[in-house]
């Protein structure tokens, strides 16, 4: 099982929205670059697992982020 990017949110609200409509579907995500992106501005990263990844393509396109 290998994690890969799915998007970078430009916010961490926008990252936890994502994240919360992902594990409601059974799709298991993290977020990474939460705390430097205080810093950086940056942007969130969110992975999931290699295999979710075309369901969680799907679920993001009818979110509006």
């Amino acid at each position: 099982m290998e994690q890969v990017r799915l998007t970078t949110c430009a916010n961490d609200f926008k990252a936890h929205l994502l994240q919360s409509q992902l594990e409601a579907e059974g799709i298991p995500s993290f977020i990474s670059n939460e705390i430097m992106h205080s810093y950086t501005n940056d942007g969130c990263d969110v992975y999931v697992n290699d295999f979710d990844y075309e369901r969680a393509v799907d679920i993001m396109s009818g979110l509006e982020l």
